[in-house]
């Protein structure tokens, strides 16, 4: 609960923080004029969570993988802000600085990328099992000595 406490503390009263699953947590900012609004927001967060908390006399260093999504009109239903806000998450997860990202439209491009990479690199690990890759030997020769070189 001090995680979550410690969130709080750096939110806006406007803000609404919820526990979605596990250690997930989602933020709405209903106030926020741009992109630069949030992410002081989030540098607020990060700064609190720098700090060691202290749980059962043990001292605990958290560290936040955070993607925003600068909500609009697009937005019908939650569903798909949160699986916005999710890839933005995944993406941040792959940096080594920061470990946030603002979601821009260009994310489900990599994503759908990076699931035919997955899909193949499956594949190819399945033919291997089944045994399906089939070895040829293309001798290379020299036609001068009409002999086998390599």
């Amino acid at each position: 609960m001090s995680i979550a406490h410690a969130l709080d503390s750096c939110l806006p009263k406007s803000a609404l923080l919820s526990r979605l699953e596990g250690e997930e947590f989602g933020i709405f900012l209903d106030r926020i004029q741009d992109e630069k609004d949030a992410i002081a927001v989030v540098d607020k967060i990060q700064q609190k969570l720098t700090q060691p908390f202290v749980i059962k006399r043990r001292k605990i260093l958290v560290n936040a993988n955070i993607g925003i999504v600068i909500g609009n009109k697009d937005y019908q239903d939650t569903d798909r802000l949160i699986n916005d806000a999710d890839i933005a998450i995944q993406q941040a997860q792959g940096q080594d600085s920061d470990h946030y990202q603002v979601f821009k439209p260009e994310m489900y491009i990599q994503l759908q990328k990076d699931r035919e990479f997955a899909n193949h690199e499956m594949a190819i690990i399945q033919a291997i099992k089944r045994q399906e890759f089939v070895n040829h030997y293309l001798p290379i020769t020299s036609l001068k000595k009409r002999k086998v070189i390599e």
